[in-house]
C-alpha cells in the first residue's frame, strides 16, 4: 500500500522531473540525457543486427585451409570490438566535457563586493553581490564574554 501511494503522489505536475526541464541547465542536462539515449539505442540496435546476421543461416562458402580464420571476423573484431567503442565514447565524452563546461561557468561577471566599518562598540560589514538579492549585513559587538555579542 505505501508503494502504491509513493507511486501515484510522483505522478503529480509539481513533482519534478528529468525529462521536463524548467531551467536553462535543465534544459542542458535533459538535451545530453536524449542525445545519450539515442546514442545507446543505436548501439544496442547495431550489436543487435550483428547478432542476428552470425545467427541466421547462410550459404556455406568452402574454404581450402578449413583451420585459417577468415578475414572478415578478424576486421568484425577489430571494428566492433576496438574501433566502434572507442569512437562511440570519444563522442561522448566530448559533448559531456562541453555541457559540463557550459553549466560550470556562470554567464557573466559575477562581482563580491565586502565592505567593512568599524565602530567604538562593534563591527558592521555588508556584503554586496552583483545578483538581484539585496545585501547581506552582520553585526557583532566586542567585549561580550560569550563571543556572541549580545
Amino acid at each position: 500500500m505505501a508503494a502504491l501511494s509513493l507511486g501515484v503522489a510522483s505522478c503529480g505536475h509539481a513533482s519534478p522531473s528529468a525529462l521536463d526541464p524548467h531551467g536553462p541547465g535543465s534544459a542542458r542536462i535533459a538535451g545530453l540525457w536524449w542525445f545519450m539515449f539515442s546514442v545507446s539505442a543505436a548501439v544496442v540496435v547495431f550489436v543487435g543486427a550483428v547478432i542476428l546476421v552470425g545467427i541466421l543461416p547462410r550459404r556455406r562458402r568452402r574454404h581450402l585451409d578449413t583451420d585459417a580464420t577468415p578475414t572478415w571476423a578478424k576486421n568484425l573484431v577489430v571494428g566492433g570490438g576496438v574501433v566502434f567503442p572507442v569512437v562511440v565514447l570519444s563522442v561522448l565524452w566530448v559533448v559531456t566535457l562541453h555541457d559540463m563546461q557550459a553549466l560550470s561557468s556562470p554567464p557573466g561577471r559575477a562581482r563580491l563586493e565586502v565592505m567593512s566599518r568599524a565602530t567604538s562598540g562593534g563591527g558592521r560589514s555588508s556584503i554586496r553581490s552583483s545578483g538581484s538579492s539585496p545585501p547581506t549585513t552582520s553585526t557583532s559587538r566586542r567585549g561580550s564574554p560569550s563571543g556572541s555579542g549580545w
